[in-house]
């Protein structure tokens, strides 16, 4: 994978904050790996689920996932990036 076009998608401030019983909140940041810069528009979301969000230019994103998303995968995706896979846990 040294192909300059493909690189890894860091989040860099990944943090869960419980809102209820129910369900989490997670915020955070998403920068290159390689510049530390923010990348804006990346796509987030549980895989095979119509949940999900989008970063905002600055690479910011919320997200809130109900208890029934516990166990299922939370995906970071966009063209030109390596793909990262997370497991959404209470």
């Amino acid at each position: 994978m040294n192909n300059p076009l493909i690189k890894s998608i860091a989040t860099m401030v990944f943090l869960i904050a419980p809102i209820y019983c129910n369900a989490q909140t997670i915020h955070g940041k998403i920068l290159d790996s390689g510049s530390q810069s923010p990348i804006g528009y990346v796509n987030i979301g549980i895989i095979g689920k119509d949940v999900g969000t989008v970063s905002n230019e600055q690479g910011n994103f919320t997200i809130t996932l109900d208890s029934q998303y516990n166990r299922d995968t939370l995906k970071f995706s966009m063209i030109g990036f390596q793909s990262l896979k997370y497991e959404v846990g209470v």
